[in-house]
């Protein structure tokens, strides 16, 4: 009877032990492993990556001063210029100009001939004013003298009608020759104009002329008369004699008056011919002045639209020219990268170069931010691509937790903290769940504001999944809990 209690009790004893060891062996198998970490003190390193392209930094556009053809090519695109170097030759219709300028100088002379003719005539008419007042008519005073003068002033009337005839011949000449140009695009309209207007004032010279003459002929008429009249007209006589002068006078005034009108329009006239003149003497100034296309800038030659025989336009894009000898690579970062800031430096590299510059501009898009990197390397070349690496520090230290251990939830972020207490086996450690509140962050470590303590151990990893409450094993637990 002893000995089979014994042995039922040593079976109990073996049955105890083994459950022990499995119970345990099953506890351990299933309980979730994690690495612990706490937060630690230091600062974020915030690195980004993306690829740029290079170009030129300033380009030049090369314009057509005046309208005219290409006579010659000198450079082709990718060319190196420096500044004044000859992109091409350009002729101009120089020679529709000249022959303007000819006819501008032959109507001039013209002009001067004519206000020479009306000046002249101008001095006679005042001559023969003072001659005529200085007569001194008495009652008994009437002969032959005053039928001599109206005859010759029905010549002088001929003679000055003759004269005003060849003029407007001239003017009407003047005309046709400004509408055959006019027709052909080598005259403006407003010397059509001009001309149309010399020819009606020619015309109403003529016009003056002839009713000047019809009242010498009245006139000469009228002294015929008188001397067929008896002496006791005398006294009548007389007083048509005064009249007579005075109309005379009046009517030599008039024609003053009208050439000194003519010559003032043909001061204007020559005051026009004389800024044509500059116009088209200034306008084959910089035909010459122009005669070749030069690079504004030291630089390379990007596009070259022209050919020989090219037809261009005042104004019209000819070429094209990257000057200064800087580049500019342009990249794209995320929008919510708040850490590139313009004079930051940054590494550019590809297969054949490795450099680093400066942010010179960032502008905010839709879609992300255009960064622009100037740089003034002559290894460099326009169109080739680049890996650019912005690395930057944050100012301050700051309490850092990994990225890996924080949660979030519908109620903010949190962290797994690993917590201690009293099991069916003895001591074991368990997950709290603790809220805490963040800052800034990095692609390892993000900023902690709130919510725990430096020295508390969290959650990093952990080989199951586990909830709040549950019992966790501790990979790493000698780095933090005392054994």
């Amino acid at each position: 009877m002893n000995r089979g209690v014994k042995i039922t009790g040593v079976i109990l004893f073996v049955m105890f032990i083994l459950l022990i060891f499995f119970s345990q062996t099953i506890y351990n198998y299933n309980t979730p492993v994690v690495i612990a970490v706490t937060p630690k003190n230091g600062k974020l390193n915030k690195t980004e990556t993306a690829s740029g392209l290079a170009d030129w930094s300033k380009t030049q556009e090369v314009y057509a001063k005046l309208g005219g053809v290409i006579e010659e090519i000198y450079a082709e695109e990718g060319d190196r210029l420096e500044t004044g170097g000859r992109l091409a030759k350009v002729s101009y219709d120089a020679d529709t100009v000249t022959q303007q300028l000819t006819v501008l100088s032959i109507d001039r002379e013209k002009a001067l001939v004519s206000m020479a003719s009306s000046e002249a005539g101008i001095q006679r008419l005042n001559q023969q004013i003072q001659e005529l007042k200085k007569e001194v008519y008495t009652a008994d005073d009437v002969s032959d003298y005053s039928l001599q003068q109206a005859q010759a002033k029905i010549v002088q009337g001929q003679s000055a009608l003759t004269e005003a005839e060849a003029g407007l011949e001239a003017k009407r000449d003047l005309f046709t020759q400004a509408q055959a140009l006019y027709d052909v695009g080598g005259a403006a309209l407003q010397e059509l104009d001009t001309a149309q207007l010399a020819v009606d004032a020619a015309q109403r010279a003529i016009d003056t002329a002839r009713h000047n003459l019809e009242g010498y002929e009245l006139d000469y008429q009228n002294q015929q008369s008188l001397l067929s009249k008896s002496g006791e007209a005398n006294a009548k006589t007389l007083s048509d004699k005064e009249s007579a002068r005075q109309k005379q006078i009046d009517e030599w005034l008039y024609q003053i008056s009208s050439a000194e009108r003519d010559l003032a329009s043909k001061r204007m006239d020559i005051q026009k011919y004389d800024e044509q003149k500059a116009n088209y003497e200034k306008q084959l100034q910089d035909y010459f002045d122009n005669t070749y296309i030069y690079a504004p800038e030291t630089g390379e030659l990007l596009s070259l639209t022209l050919h020989a025989g090219q037809t261009v336009n005042k104004g019209q894009s000819l070429a094209a020219m990257a000057v200064g000898g800087s580049y500019t690579i342009t990249c794209q970062i995320s929008l919510d990268n708040n850490f590139v800031a313009v004079g930051d430096e940054c590494k550019l590299s590809n297969t054949d170069h490795t450099l680093v510059s400066a942010v010179s501009k960032i502008t905010p898009t839709d879609k992300g931010k255009t960064i622009e990197i100037k740089t003034d390397s002559a290894e460099i070349a326009a169109g080739e691509t680049f890996e650019i690496t912005f690395a930057k520090e944050s100012a301050k230290s700051a309490a850092l937790i990994p990225n890996g251990a924080i949660n979030k939830d519908s109620d903010g972020y949190y962290v797994y903290m690993i917590k201690k207490r009293k099991g069916i086996l003895g001591d074991e450690y368990y997950a709290d769940k603790v809220t805490i509140y963040v800052g800034d962050s990095d692609d390892q470590n993000t900023i902690l504001t709130q919510g725990m303590m430096f020295f508390e151990p969290m959650v990093l990893l952990s080989d199951k999944p586990f909830a709040n409450g549950d019992t966790i094993k501790v990979k790493n637990e000698g780095d933090f809990f005392a054994s």
